[in-house]
C-alpha cells in the first residue's frame, strides 16, 4: 500500500505509486493507495489551510491513471492527529488492512506531533512481518519534485516549469454553471465553469483543452479570475470559449475537465467594454495558434 497525499501527482508521487505496484506484484498481493480527501493542515492549522492542486476525484483519477486502481480515503480528524505512530499503525493500518508491505516517500512522517519516520514505521511492520519500501525524491528541472513547489510555479504563471515537475498536463476541473450572457455580447460565448480545487493558478488568459466526460477534447482560450472589466465582487470562475466552431451545449451541473496548456496573459480590468472585446479577439487568434501547434 502507497501511503501519503499525493497532491497533483507529480513526478515523486508517480515513483511511490511505481513502487507499489512492483512490490504488490513480487508479494503476490494488490496494490492500493491510501490518501487523505482534505489536507491534514484544516484540521491542524484551519486558520491558514494548505491549497490543494486538485479535488479529491481528480487526484484519484490520476492515481488509477498511474496503475492503482485500490484508493482508500482517510479523513484526518483531532482524534487521528494525536495517535502515536505504533497506534496509527495498530488501529488503522493493521486493523482495517492485512499489509504484507507499505511504500512511502523517503521524508515520510506520521503519528503524534509528526514523531514517527521511516524507520519507525519499518520496526513497527517488522513485528507484523510487513516490509516498508521508501522512495527516493525525483529531481526534476534543478529541483525536488514536491507539491509545494509545484504551488509556488503555478501561481508565480510558471506553467511550463510546473508541468515539467507534475509529469502530466496541469487540469482544472468544476460544474457548468450559469452566466450572464455577457460572452455573447462580446462576441465570444463561454462555458463558464465553478471550480473544485482551491488553488487557483495566476489569474489569466490560457490556451487548453476542454474534456468532456463522453467526446473528443476541443481547443478552447480561457479566462480564470474574476473579470473585473464586467463584474464587481464576483468569486473566482473560469470563462471558456471553444475554439473549433461546433455546437457546445453543456447544461448547468455537467462536471467538466480543462487541460491548462499555455499562459497567455494576465487578467486585467479594460477601460470600455470595446477594449475588452478587442483583446479577446486577439486572445482568441493568438491561442488558435498556440493550439494549432500543440496539435501539429
Amino acid at each position: 500500500m502507497a501511503i501519503g497525499i499525493f497532491d497533483g501527482v507529480h513526478r515523486g508521487h508517480q515513483a511511490i505509486l511505481r513502487t507499489a505496484q512492483k512490490e504488490a506484484r513480487r508479494l503476490r498481493a494488490a496494490p492500493a493507495a491510501l490518501t487523505f480527501p482534505a489536507h491534514p493542515s484544516r484540521v491542524l492549522n484551519p486558520g491558514r489551510p494548505v491549497p490543494l492542486l486538485q479535488s479529491f476525484e481528480q487526484r484519484c483519477d490520476w492515481i488509477r491513471r498511474y496503475g492503482i486502481n485500490w484508493i482508500f480515503p482517510l479523513h484526518f480528524t483531532k482524534s487521528l492527529s494525536k495517535l502515536t505512530p505504533a497506534e496509527f499503525v495498530d488501529r488503522l493500518l493493521f486493523r482495517k488492512w492485512n499489509l504484507r508491505g507499505v511504500v512511502v516517500g523517503r521524508d515520510f512522517r506520521f503519528g503524534h506531533r509528526r514523531a514517527g519516520t521511516v524507520r519507525t514505521l519499518r520496526d513497527l511492520l517488522a513485528r507484523r512481518d510487513a516490509q516498508v519500501f521508501s522512495v527516493d525524491p525525483v529531481r526534476c528541472g534543478g529541483g525536488v519534485a514536491q507539491s509545494t513547489a509545484v504551488r509556488r510555479l503555478l501561481q508565480a504563471g510558471r506553467l511550463p516549469d510546473a508541468v515539467r515537475m507534475l509529469g502530466h498536463p496541469f487540469e482544472l476541473a468544476g460544474r457548468v454553471v450559469k452566466g450572464a450572457g455577457m460572452g455573447r455580447r462580446l462576441g465570444a460565448r463561454t462555458i463558464n465553469l465553478r471550480l473544485e480545487s482551491n488553488l487557483m493558478p495566476r489569474h489569466g488568459v490560457y490556451a487548453g483543452w476542454l474534456r468532456p466526460a463522453r467526446g473528443s477534447k476541443r481547443p478552447i482560450v480561457m479566462n480564470l479570475g474574476v473579470a473585473p472589466t464586467v463584474h464587481r465582487g464576483r468569486g473566482v470562475r473560469l470563462e471558456t470559449h471553444v475554439l473549433d466552431g461546433r455546437p457546445v451545449g453543456f447544461r448547468p451541473g455537467i462536471r467538466l475537465t480543462v487541460e491548462v496548456a499555455r499562459f497567455l496573459r494576465p487578467e486585467r480590468k479594460f477601460s470600455s467594454l470595446a477594449a475588452l472585446r478587442r483583446a479577446i479577439q486577439r486572445d482568441i487568434r493568438r491561442a488558435k495558434k498556440e493550439m494549432r501547434n500543440k496539435r501539429d
